[in-house]
């Protein structure tokens, strides 16, 4: 029984409640549905009817990048730059009931890096999610590498390329045209396809 993964059928449960309830009058359907671009496009995150009206707008990552002027440290410049997530502590993964193994994930994630700072001899530099600098702060997670925060833009913008998983920050390389290196570990399969 201990090894049932209880978390997992208590967020499926909530899911098939949500799906049958969209079927029904309980939820009524969005009037208004905002998109940056036809990939994205509505994940189940709201009820979507026939009255629905689809606007195109300018995504808010595009509108910064236009607008920052700031600049980071000449030791960020040139870096590879990991667009942190949070993965194994972040608030919306428990509510949701999804677990990633900490000590698993950070072992997968420094020996990457570890490889790719060997390959092309930069470092990597974590640009730390909002949910988890504090935690980040004493470098233990990742291995001694500098941690930012509240500069993920900019450190990308300089960057000379970027590791990410699925962060909405995705944004940014593609934005600056950074080369790009998406990554998963086995863990986040089997939690999120």
């Amino acid at each position: 029984v201990k090894s049932l993964p209880v978390k997992r059928i208590i967020n499926l449960i909530k899911q098939k409640i949500y799906n049958a309830a969209a079927e029904t009058t309980l939820i009524s359907p969005t009037d208004y549905l905002l998109s940056s671009c036809k990939e994205a496009q509505n994940r189940k995150e709201c009820k979507i009817g026939k009255k629905t009206i689809w606007v195109d707008y300018n995504s808010c990552d595009y509108q910064q990048c236009i607008n920052s002027k700031s600049n980071v440290k000449d030791d960020i410049k040139n870096a590879i730059v990991f667009i942190d997530q949070n993965l194994p502590f972040h608030p919306d993964n428990k509510l949701e009931g999804l677990y990633i193994d900490a000590e698993k994930y950070f072992w997968a994630m420094n020996k990457l890096f570890d490889a790719i700072e060997d390959k092309y001899g930069r470092k990597i530099v974590i640009a730390a999610h909002p949910s988890c600098y504090d935690s980040y702060i004493n470098g233990k997670f990742f291995k001694e590498r500098r941690v930012v925060q509240g500069c993920t833009l900019e450190a990308v913008r300089d960057s000379w390329a970027v590791v990410a998983h699925n962060s909405t920050a995705i944004s940014f390389p593609i934005i600056f045209k950074k080369p790009l290196i998406l990554v998963t570990t086995e863990d986040m399969h089997s939690v999120r396809k």
